[in-house]
C-alpha cells in the first residue's frame, strides 16, 4: 500500500510535467477541496471491502481494490499535478 501511495503521485507528476495540459480543469480543482461526499465514498468503499472480506470460504481482492482506487487515486493524482506545476 505504501509503495502504491508513493508511486501514484510520482507517476502523475511525471505525466503532468510532460503533458501539454498546464491549466487545471474543473474536475481537477474539485478534488482540491474535499466535501462530505468524498467522505461518504471512502466510508462506503471501506465498508464494501469489509463485507467482501467477511466470508471465510473464498477470498477476493477485487472489491477492496476498487474501493481503494476510488477513494485514494484521485487525491494522489491531484497531488501529482500540484507537484508538476510547482504548487506544493
Amino acid at each position: 500500500m505504501s509503495i502504491a501511495v508513493f508511486i501514484s503521485p510520482l507517476t502523475s507528476t511525471v505525466y503532468f510535467f510532460i503533458s501539454p495540459m498546464h491549466s487545471a480543469q474543473s474536475e481537477l480543482l474539485a478534488l482540491t477541496s474535499p466535501t462530505v461526499w468524498d467522505a461518504f465514498i471512502a466510508f462506503f468503499g471501506g465498508l464494501a471491502g469489509i463485507v467482501a472480506e467477511s466470508p471465510r470460504d473464498k477470498v477476493t481482492n477485487v472489491i477492496p481494490g476498487v474501493a481503494i482506487a476510488i477513494a485514494l487515486m484521485p487525491p494522489l493524482c491531484t497531488a501529482g499535478y500540484g507537484l508538476a506545476i510547482g504548487n506544493l
